[in-house]
């Protein structure tokens, strides 16, 4: 596949280069501190790829630079077992995250999870725990529809998180 690459890609000029940002909408890194400060366990939820989950993570406040970070995800070797994920211990490398890690305990202070929508559904069954998502985009979608509680927010990804939603918001904050 290389060597293909090496004949074809032989004297491009790049014409354009564009990078989009999605921004937090006003008042999120306020509220994720507020609902911390009340006891609440926060987990990131994330149809984003990881990268951008962390990155969202760290701009509303939620992730801080000496957290530990653990990722759940169904797409694992220990979901391809049949194992359970939430009570796995090991660590397995995914086909699109980069490192899983599964606590037997419920994630403490200091700790951020990463869920995709597959294992929202795990996490309420298993912990016995009420799941709520809060999202925005066409990626949050199934993430709404397996959480009990689904909020979604207007974003510029069109209305897709709205309609899945069991709740729907013009905005996050007014």
């Amino acid at each position: 596949m290389e060597q293909v690459g090496d004949q074809f890609e032989r004297g491009l000029e790049i014409l354009v280069v564009t990078a989009l940002e999605d921004k937090l909408q006003v008042g999120v890194p306020e509220a994720v501190e507020k609902l911390h400060k009340t006891g609440i366990k926060l987990w990131i939820s994330s149809g984003d790829e990881l990268q951008t989950a962390i990155e969202i993570g760290y701009s509303c406040s939620l992730l801080k630079n000496m957290m530990e970070i653990m990722i759940l995800s169904s797409d694992t070797k220990a979901d391809r077992n049949n194992n359970d994920p939430i009570d796995n211990k090991s660590s397995s490398t995914g086909r699109r995250k980069s490192q899983a890690v599964f606590p037997a305990t419920q994630p403490k202070d200091g700790y951020a999870v990463f869920i995709d929508a597959s294992t929202v559904k795990l996490v309420g069954e298993g912990r016995n725990a009420m799941t709520l998502a809060i999202c925005d985009g066409a990626n949050d979608a199934a993430m709404i529809q397996e959480a009990h509680i689904g909020v979604g927010i207007a974003g510029l990804e069109g209305a897709q998180a709205l309609t899945s939603a069991n709740y729907a918001l013009g905005q996050f904050r007014f």
